[in-house]
């Protein structure tokens, strides 16, 4: 019944309501736990969300994931991932980019169209379910309305495993790309070796149990790389956490989620 209603208040819900609770609901939570749990994390005193370049005493749980949610802005894992990789690999404050954002979350799209060296495009198919910024452009990634090679940088994270055609939408990804162009993709995978598909549902619930996400159509395994090679990549996957200590992915909220590095061939 709950999870029924979640999915009724976010269909009809007003979008502007959404974005004005987002912040306030994470706070009172953050202080609830601060004030009367004791299950925070004791290996490090502070915690510091390099998005919105604030610290606080730890980073919300989502779920069942611990040390997961900023406070403050909201980043996730994978938006700090892509941030501190973008920052220290690509020089992203320095260096002239023409960046295609798909979906950004709303941190990384501030700070990215803050930065006066970046030709920034953030863009979103938008749809009744969700919270959107005002400055997306309404764009669907399988019939993407750019011209072929024109991005420095194609950014996707955790965007493909919605998309009904998404071998469709990775073309459209390689034809933006200029020849020295880059696309940073990342996607939730199961430990599984091959991406399971195929249910022919549009419940909410059933997509939930066979994806781990109600407007999930797939979970993807560890042939996504394979699947970005078929469709003409040059893939590096990486690992960032990796290059960090355990202390400062304690610091940062990091895990080893992977950031697939991909070039054309």
């Amino acid at each position: 019944m709950i999870f029924w209603i979640k999915i009724f208040l976010l269909q009809y819900t007003p979008r502007f309501i959404w974005l004005f609770l987002r912040k306030p609901k994470r706070l009172v939570e953050y202080y609830f736990v601060l004030f009367f749990k004791k299950e925070r994390n004791q290996d490090i005193s502070e915690v510091f969300c390099p998005i919105c370049k604030t610290q606080s005493s730890f980073f919300l749980s989502i779920g069942k994931r611990q040390n997961a949610l900023c406070p403050i802005c909201g980043s996730r894992e994978r938006h700090r991932l892509l941030w501190l990789l973008l920052v220290r690999d690509f020089k992203l404050a320095n260096t002239k980019y023409k960046v295609l954002h798909i979906a950004p979350f709303d941190g990384l799209n501030k700070n990215i169209r803050q930065l006066k060296n970046i030709e920034y495009c953030a863009a979103s198919k938008k749809e009744r379910a969700y919270s959107y910024q005002e400055n997306l452009l309404n764009v669907d990634l399988t019939n993407l309305l750019f011209e072929d090679s024109v991005f420095d940088i194609v950014i996707s994270v955790h965007i493909l495993e919605h998309i009904e055609e998404d071998a469709l939408a990775l073309k459209e990804i390689v034809r933006v790309l200029n020849v020295n162009g880059t696309a940073l993709l990342m996607v939730p995978q199961s430990g599984r070796m091959e991406t399971y598909e195929g249910l022919h549902s549009t419940s909410p619930r059933k997509r939930k149990n066979a994806y781990g996400q109600w407007d999930h159509v797939r979970l993807y395994g560890k042939d996504f790389k394979s699947r970005l090679m078929r469709i003409g990549f040059k893939v590096e996957e990486k690992i960032i956490a990796k290059d960090f200590s355990a202390q400062e992915r304690l610091k940062y909220g990091l895990t080893d989620e992977s950031i697939f590095i991909c070039k054309k061939t």
